[in-house]
């Protein structure tokens, strides 16, 4: 695994510790690969595999899957796509830093980013409708994976109002 990115990304302190603060987001990191990794054992993947992390976000996650892969040693791309220009300008600077030439961040949506074909599509706690816009996107590019976790809906659960039994579904 690549220290630098989890120092980078405030995981770890300079000497290569989890920081207590992000414990949890260590153990989060290490579950996700561990998931990416049961989902591909039983896959040939080619040279050249590609995913897309659609709403890569602070690239936590992103980062890892591409360590990852590394250690596959098929040269594997992963690109993210992220709404916010910080995040992708950050990302991409820590990326370039840890020579990590096939990991590249875009700004852009879900819903207005065009895919080519691609063998995994990401799609984590996308926000409302995107997760769906996610899946619509995977499709379209012939993903051989997709892989999904919707949200919490927050902006969309807000408009809901229901005042019969429903009211206490959408509760929470």
């Amino acid at each position: 695994s690549n220290a630098f990115y989890l120092k980078e990304l405030d995981i770890t302190s300079s000497d290569g510790l989890v920081k207590a603060a992000m414990q949890h987001k260590y153990k989060q990191i290490n579950r996700y690969v561990e998931i990416i990794d049961g989902i591909l054992k039983e896959v040939k993947m080619e040279h050249g595999f590609s995913v897309v992390d659609m709403g890569s976000g602070k690239g936590y996650l992103t980062f890892a899957l591409y360590d990852f892969l590394q250690q596959k040693n098929i040269g594997a791309t992963v690109k993210g796509i992220e709404l916010r220009e910080d995040l992708v300008l950050k990302c991409n600077s820590i990326a370039l830093r840890a020579n990590y030439a096939g990991l590249t961040f875009e700004k852009g949506s879900i819903q207005e980013t065009s895919l080519q074909a691609v063998d995994m599509l990401i799609a984590l706690h996308a926000c409302d409708t995107a997760t769906d816009d996610a899946i619509a996107k995977g499709i379209k590019a012939d993903a051989t994976y997709i892989i999904c976790a919707p949200c919490c809906h927050k902006q969309i659960r807000k408009q809901m109002a229901p005042t019969n039994a429903l009211k206490l579904i959408t509760k929470h």
